[in-house]
Order: C-alpha cells, then sequence, then structure tokens
C-alpha cells in the first residue's frame, strides 16, 4: 500500500477504496468487486482505463465505461448527473 500511495498521485484524493495489495485478489476477479460492494455498495458508476475491469464491473451488474480521458470522463458524469446514463 505504501507503493500505491506513493506512485498514484490521486490517491490521497480517495476516501477508501479496496487495494488488491491488502484483498489479495486484483481486477477482474469477482471477489474484489464483491469486497467493494461489501464495503461501499454498488457504485453509481465504475472508471477503469482496461477493458477487461470494465467486463468484470459490468458482469456484477455495475454501470462501467471505460476511461479514455478527461473530457470523455467529464461528459459521461454530467450524463450520470443528469440521469441520462
Amino acid at each position: 500500500l505504501t507503493k500505491v500511495r506513493r506512485d498514484v498521485s490521486f490517491v490521497n484524493l480517495c476516501k477508501g477504496g479496496i487495494f488488491s495489495c491488502e484483498a489479495g485478489i486484483r481486477k477482474p476477479d469477482a471477489g474484489i468487486y464483491r469486497a467493494f460492494e461489501a464495503a461501499y455498495g454498488k457504485p453509481d458508476l465504475f472508471f477503469d482505463d482496461m477493458e477487461r475491469n470494465i467486463i468484470g464491473a459490468s458482469a456484477m451488474g455495475w454501470k462501467a465505461v471505460r476511461f479514455t480521458g478527461v473530457d470523455m470522463f467529464r461528459e459521461t458524469v454530467d450524463l450520470l448527473l443528469s440521469g441520462r446514463l
């Protein structure tokens, strides 16, 4: 976890999370998504840059979108907030 905190510049913005290094499972294993749901509930929206992780989240019934850039992220969040997603 120390490496994650050091290497991921935005991790300090997260209030919590399920870290693979602590849980012993990695995306797209369904167990990581179940662990997240157990701790935080089902997310309103899930972003990831890896297609296999989008497929894994979608299989859990999550709204999952592949992250391709900041503009796309903003547009997708706007759609979600407006009820059009």
